[in-house]
């Protein structure tokens, strides 16, 4: 246990189940196949213009494992199929400096609509009240994503107004205190 910040030491051993997953930590073996399996409706959720290549991947993953050993302040989960191991997606805690714990999370096409995200959210919740107990959760959710907004209410989240995303698209926030 980190004594300043009482979050679990990872030590690459942290794992987070809920019935057909695991969540560890996202690991820089992960990359290959996150390049795989993403789509362009996954980097359309995440404004991209085209699915990620490998090398622009590769530095996102650095930069999420240094948040593990570093500043704190960001979380990414692989999300494996617990019976195969396989990488099905990923998932996300940013604590903003807006004083929200902002919640994300993408499944590659085959494992979508299995219930994968909402157990995934669920196990980010559960982690978040360790690590940032009193910090709201926000999900910004593109106003057309009828699932993800179905998993914002699921979760207990209320609406909490619009904003635009970077690319101009309608984001519906939701809040969960």
């Amino acid at each position: 246990m980190d004594e300043l910040t009482g979050e679990p030491d990872v030590g690459g051993q942290l794992a987070l189940t809920a019935e057909s997953i695991t969540l560890r930590p996202f690991r820089l073996e992960d990359v290959a196949a996150y390049v795989d399996q993403q789509d362009h409706l996954l980097a359309a959720g995440f404004g991209w213009e085209r699915p990620i290549d490998e090398v622009s991947m590769r530095a996102v993953a650095e930069r999420w494992v240094r948040q593990w050993n570093g500043p704190r302040d960001e979380r990414n989960f692989a999300i494996l199929e617990r019976s195969s191991g396989v990488l099905v997606g990923d998932c996300e805690l940013e604590l903003r400096t807006d004083g929200f714990v902002h919640v994300m999370y993408g499944i590659f096409r085959p494992w979508r609509g299995k219930g994968y995200a909402s157990r995934a959210v669920g196990l980010l919740l559960g982690y978040r009240s360790l690590v940032w107990p009193s910090t709201p959760v926000l999900f910004r959710i593109h106003a057309d994503n009828e699932p993800s907004i179905a998993i914002a209410r699921g979760a207990g989240a209320i609406p909490d107004g619009a904003e635009a995303s970077p690319q101009g698209r309608e984001l519906r926030r939701w809040v969960l205190t």
